[in-house]
């Protein structure tokens, strides 16, 4: 039998100092401010030394005063509308502001029970505890949700609103506090999206938390995209409580939307686009194809019949449809680069075969600008490559190095061992490369303007060499990269590709 069950009849005494010497040592060691008063609210007793201690004030101070003096001026009519139900009851509880003797407020959780004593005459027993950290804690917890952005919402297991920031809800989904507290937060859901929800939420109570993008109902009927973050808590009496913080993701949504939407569409375009490329690059293929053959045969028997004069003329011709054979084929090579077409036909190989085929390839042009070509190669590795598709990397890296490299010039090639790789680097000492400009290598089209140099240096290109060339070598689960200090400090290409089958 507690306290206020002893006062509440279990026990009945005539004179109150009977019943204090009774439980003195009880009521002065605990941690709760008690009082009896009369009908009217007036202290008869309190415990003296621990309201002294918490509140300030001795016996002398309260005994014959009304309660209702020390409770704070905003809480005084509710705390008398309060009394006055309570007292009517029988008992009660509720949290009012009382005055400590210092001056200051301290927020009180009050309980009151009624009682009589053995003369019949009515008497109300207070056990008050201090709360004010607690009380200040909320107010500053409920400042910072009431001015959040985000929704907030507290429910329980059944998704039943216990809590929510009514601030932020009226702002973004038009509801106030009476229109959900209490509700369940199933019936807001698009239907659609509502099994996805109960199978997060579901889920939710065993790992604790959870994220899930749903439409909810605003109070106009429309629906908006809400990014929600759960979280379920236990409370001290082990309830399971679970805390949403939601984010209005609406234009988020219909960017997503709209991304997929033109993803679509440039997916059509770039088919349509890779189909006409194809179609125009087959159509240029054949008839130039001709043209080029027909211009060697012309070049081959006519120049003992022609003067020097024509001879120039077929030559120029010659060089160009050469480069416009290039170019089209590179197109060609593009347009199936990242599609399955673009396969390999690897085989064992000497890697020095390779670099000797191009080497030999490009003699003419070589010994045209008199450069001289050395060698510093690993004569035995081999690698498992695509010949054919590895060989067209080495001629775009050789070929660049002899159009940037002045007359007399020097270009080294190098082929050596490096962990499980075969490392190739082509090394000139012509016109080099810019920080600036270096941003623009292995980019499709990212051809480089220099039209300051002389005459001998030809930068004229299409600027797929290296593109195709990256995608080869990455194709070989390889790298490639190039170095340079600089304008005229020459330039240096490196590629990687591994030395087992693998």
């Amino acid at each position: 039998m507690d306290l206020k069950d002893k006062l509440n009849g279990g026990e009945e005494y005539s004179d109150l100092k009977e019943f204090i010497k009774k439980y003195q040592l009880i009521l002065e060691n605990i941690n709760d401010f008690v009082a009896l008063t009369n009908d009217r609210f007036e202290f008869e007793y309190i415990n003296d030394q621990v309201t002294s201690k918490l509140m300030g004030y001795t016996s002398e101070d309260l005994i014959g005063k009304s309660a209702l003096e020390f409770v704070h001026p905003k809480d005084l009519n509710d705390a008398k509308t309060e009394l006055k139900k309570q007292y009517k009851i029988g008992e009660g509880e509720g949290l009012i502001r009382f005055r400590h003797k210092k001056g200051h407020w301290e927020w009180l959780e009050i309980r009151a029970k009624k009682f009589k004593d053995a003369n019949n005459n009515p008497k109300v027993l207070f056990i008050s505890r201090i709360v004010t950290d607690r009380i200040e804690y909320q107010r500053k917890l409920e400042l910072i949700t009431e001015n959040a952005n985000d929704l907030i919402t507290m429910f329980d297991e059944n998704l039943r609103c216990l809590y929510l920031n009514e601030k932020a809800h009226k702002k973004i989904l038009g509801y106030k506090k009476e229109d959900l507290i209490g509700k369940r937060m199933w019936e807001l859901i698009h239907p659609d999206d509502l099994e996805n929800m109960k199978k997060e939420f579901d889920g939710n109570w065993k790992t604790g938390r959870n994220r899930v993008d749903v439409r909810f109902r605003k109070k106009d009927g429309s629906y908006i995209w809400l990014d929600v973050v759960s979280v379920e808590c236990k409370t001290e009496e082990n309830q399971h409580l679970g805390v949403s913080i939601s984010r209005d993701i609406s234009k988020q949504k219909e960017f997503e939307e709209l991304i997929k939407k033109e993803n679509k569409e440039l997916k059509k375009l770039t088919k349509m686009s890779e189909n006409l490329i194809n179609r125009v690059s087959h159509e240029l293929r054949t008839p130039m194809s001709c043209i080029h053959g027909s211009i060697e045969l012309m070049d081959e028997f006519l120049k003992n019949k022609l003067d020097e004069n024509e001879m120039e003329i077929i030559s120029i011709i010659k060089r160009n449809s050469t480069r416009l054979k290039r170019l089209i084929n590179n197109i060609l090579h593009v347009s199936k680069i990242g599609t399955s077409k673009f396969g390999l036909k690897k085989e064992k190989i000497l890697f020095g075969t390779m670099m000797n085929n191009c080497i030999a390839e490009l003699k003419y042009l070589i010994e045209k600008k008199k450069l001289v070509i050395e060698k510093d190669i690993k004569k035995d590795l081999q690698v498992f490559v695509d010949q054919l598709r590895i060989e067209e990397v080495i001629m775009n890296l050789l070929s660049n190095a002899i159009k940037n490299t002045p007359e007399k010039g020097t270009i080294t090639l190098s082929l050596q061992k490096e962990n499980d790789y075969a490392k190739f680097a082509v090394k000139d000492t012509g016109i080099g490369i810019s920080k600036e400009q270096m941003t623009q290598l292995f980019h499709k089209f990212g051809k480089i303007e220099r039209n300051y140099y002389n005459e001998d240096i030809n930068t004229k290109g299409s600027g797929l060499g290296l593109f195709i060339s990256k995608e080869i070598i990455e194709k070989h689960q390889g790298a490639i990269w190039a170095e340079s200090e600089g304008k005229n400090k020459g330039s240096t290409f490196y590629f990687t590709i591994p030395l087992s089958l693998n």
